[in-house]
């Protein structure tokens, strides 16, 4: 069930500015949702500081947090539940820093934490119809959205 309440009308200018307020800094506001590794780049490793030198503010939430990627003989550590993004939302939510241009999304460890993905998606953009969704680094860098296969599903 998604914890996005109904909108009213004093919400409606509200919404309308939230596409404005991510782009205020920059090229716009990235909302990236990936793995993190301690030992190597990938995943928000990967791909904040490119996303920072092309003039996106980046903010990242951590889908797993690994020692080493997956492809080595071992890796440990956290894996990131529905609750864990749940919690981290509230806190943006409370503050009112759900501004984002673009939402990228990587690997995802869990069932519910990526059921709470497609929760957060479907949240920002009943905010803002133009926030840009994608699974690929590429359309979030070109001036226009590209993933229109992705935002149709939301």
């Amino acid at each position: 069930m998604s914890a996005v309440a109904k909108q009213n009308p004093s919400d409606t200018e509200t919404s309308k500015t939230v596409g404005a307020q991510a782009k205020l800094h920059g090229r716009g506001r990235v909302l990236s949702i990936q793995s993190h590794v301690v030992h190597g780049y990938v995943g928000n490793d990967a791909a904040t500081f490119p996303l920072q030198v092309l003039g996106f503010e980046v903010d990242a939430i951590h889908s797993v947090q690994f020692s080493n990627h997956t492809g080595y003989k071992h890796f440990k550590g956290q894996v990131l539940g529905s609750s864990d993004l749940e919690s981290i939302m509230s806190g943006l939510r409370s503050n009112n820093l759900l501004h984002y241009s673009h939402v990228l999304t990587g690997y995802i460890g869990s069932v519910s934490f990526l059921e709470k993905v497609s929760e957060v998606v479907t949240e920002l953009k009943r905010m803002d119809k133009t926030v840009c969704y994608s699974q690929r680094l590429s359309a979030c860098i070109k001036t226009t959205c590209t993933c229109s296969s992705y935002n149709n599903n939301y």
